[in-house]
């Protein structure tokens, strides 16, 4: 996905967030339903949610992409970072994996610090074969709850 139309989809949730947004099916609003959401704190005090996805990796993705677009283009400096996490649907929280505290002198340092960071978290995943993991439990539910 490209950064800055993650960074329009951003913005149209937090608009929606901090609006209330009305009785609108959750399927056909940004940042609700189920699904991979990660999100990003900036020292301005913006803050902005990536997701939902289907993957882990594509969340991460563009977690990575929204983190670039800010700092380089808008001159963000980040703070902290919510790893990518599951959500199965409105009124269920978001499990993030890990916040990430990320101490920088500047928007570049700030972002490369961020993307390090998450690269980490990608590896310990890989290694670790939680996609994996992750997939069987949502299968387990699923069968649970006979769908």
């Amino acid at each position: 996905m490209h950064p800055f139309r993650n960074f329009c989809i951003t913005v149209a949730v937090v608009v929606c967030i901090a609006g209330g947004a009305g009785t609108a099916r959750a399927d056909n609003v940004p940042g609700q339903g189920s699904g991979y959401f990660g999100s990003a704190e900036y020292q301005s005090g913006f803050e902005q949610l990536v997701g939902p996805y289907d993957y882990w990796t594509d969340c991460n993705d563009a977690l990575t992409a929204a983190i670039e677009n800010a700092t380089n283009n808008f001159g963000e400096t980040l703070v902290a970072v919510d790893g990518c996490g599951y959500s199965s649907g409105i009124g269920h929280p978001i499990d993030n994996d890990i916040h990430l505290l990320v101490a920088a002198e500047s928007p570049k340092e700030s972002a490369e610090i961020g993307k390090l960071l998450l690269a980490e978290v990608a590896h310990a995943r890989s290694r670790y074969r939680i996609d994996d993991y992750e997939a069987l439990l949502r299968a387990i539910v699923k069968a649970s709850s006979g769908k």
